[in-house]
């Protein structure tokens, strides 16, 4: 039986740091061992659009991802560097684990940006 992805919305406050940990589990609530997979992610207007607001891919990525130990905790950081230049209301996204040929979807859901009243 193959585990469907976790669902989680996510908020960025534009101007602030984003930093969120999230375990990937299989059904049985049994840690994934993520050690030998690479975890890449997207954040988009809307699913077909081909523009990514945030990735973790390319020469500049603005998502970085980081596994801290082998017991399925990832850890998502976008800097305030980042969020100051966000600009988008609501957005989706998904993260992926990949390794030679096996690809899983670990993550998904919408993205509201929080706008910033006070800035310098």
């Amino acid at each position: 039986m193959m585990d469907l992805a976790g669902r989680w919305d996510l908020t960025i406050e534009e101007g602030s740091n984003f930093e969120r940990y999230f375990r990937w589990e299989d059904s049985t609530g049994t840690a994934k061992d993520i050690s030998g997979y690479t975890l890449r992610m997207n954040v988009r207007a809307t699913y077909s659009s081909s523009t990514t607001l945030l990735t973790t891919e390319g020469e500049t990525p603005t998502i970085v991802i980081s596994k801290p130990g082998a017991t399925g905790v990832f850890k998502i950081v976008v800097t305030s560097a980042v969020t100051t230049t966000l600009s988008f209301t609501r957005a989706v996204y998904d993260v992926e684990a990949y390794e030679t040929t096996n690809v899983f979807r670990v993550i998904e859901g919408n993205v509201t940006l929080s706008r910033e009243v006070t800035y310098a």
